[in-house]
């Protein structure tokens, strides 16, 4: 969820929008109309469960709260990366950011540090950094990426009580060709979002309804695989 309608700007606070650009110019004429949703998918079984496409200068922040809290169907918001991360969030870049002595954690190699993380992405290893979290590892990255107005008003830091998790998100996640995670629910059953900086990644996502047909179990984190 977020906080106020800001899609007639930009989709960050003011106080996180980037320097604002010479508008580009225009042919004389009326506005071009926004180009409405796209349906990438829809459920066989159920016409109701979708994936759509949006541009987000046509998705205020009200209409996303609306359609996240009534529909439970994934998006994809277009458009963000110049706002989300104006200097880019690429491997290079992360490169650059990580100081090459500093022990970063690593799916199934504890850790190691980040040059020998690279170099061996680089040799073509399948090594996955996932899921690290920027407020214990790397805080220095939230000066390269702000968080849009779409997801600002995140329940996981507004409990009376700290939750444990309060501090997991957002997290990084950097892997070499052909690392995966299996289907699992999130802890919490929560909604996430996620930014592609560089590369392709491959969704696999099924109908909430559809869950017990899956054999869920619990794992030691508490999320169901």
């Amino acid at each position: 969820a977020a906080l106020d309608d800001v899609a007639t700007t930009s989709p960050l606070p003011a106080s996180q929008s980037p320097p604002p650009s010479t508008p580009p110019k225009l042919p004389p004429g009326p506005a071009p109309t926004p180009a409405p949703p796209v349906c990438v998918c829809r459920a066989a079984s159920d016409p109701t469960y979708e994936v759509t496409r949006w541009h987000w200068s046509t998705l205020s922040v009200a209409a996303f709260r609306a359609h996240c809290a009534a529909s439970r169907c994934p998006l994809i918001i277009t458009g963000l990366g110049p706002h989300l991360a104006p200097r880019g969030l690429s491997l290079e870049r992360l490169r650059a950011l990580l100081p090459a002595d500093m022990a970063v954690p690593v799916r199934g190699h504890g850790t190691m540090s980040a040059a020998s993380f690279f170099g061996r992405l680089d040799a073509g290893e399948a090594l996955y950094l996932a899921d690290v979290p920027l407020a214990i590892h790397f805080p220095w990255l939230f000066d390269e990426v702000a968080v849009p107005a779409y997801f600002l008003h995140d329940f996981a830091h507004r409990t009376r009580r700290r939750l444990s998790i309060m501090h997991d998100t957002p997290s990084l996640f950097v892997g070499g060709a052909g690392t995966t995670s299996a289907l699992h629910v999130d802890q919490m059953c929560s909604n996430f979002w996620m930014y592609l900086g560089e590369g392709a990644k491959r969704w696999i996502t099924f109908h909430p309804d559809d869950a017990p047909l899956l054999s869920p179990t619990w794992d030691a984190p508490e999320q169901i695989h």
